[in-house]
């Protein structure tokens, strides 16, 4: 078990890192910053649900099976508005060209 140095070490080198990742994010166009915080949300709640049941060896709890079903949906949730609003990019660009 990581004691607390240890935990707000662990984030502070997070938020380190977040925060340059956004910042290129923000430099570069081609970056897509949202799907970056979707998997750094996503990461996070994983990382909460899994690390107690894998660290004492019990069966999934109900906050487990409840934090992955959340996962699950905003992955799902993301996954659809990206594909919708590229079709909507590219039904702007056909008729640019036509």
């Amino acid at each position: 078990m990581l004691g607390w140095r240890e935990l707000w070490l662990a984030l502070a080198r997070l938020a380190g890192f977040s925060a340059y990742n956004l910042n290129y994010g923000v430099l570069k166009r081609w970056i897509d910053n949202g799907a970056y915080v979707g998997g750094l949300i996503s990461g996070l709640l994983i990382g909460i649900a899994v690390s107690p049941s894998a660290a004492q060896g019990r069966r999934l709890r109900r906050r487990d099976v409840l934090v992955y079903g959340l996962v699950l949906v905003l992955l799902m949730l993301g996954y659809t508005a990206v594909k919708k609003a590229r079709e909507v990019e590219l039904e702007a660009a056909r008729q640019a060209l036509s």
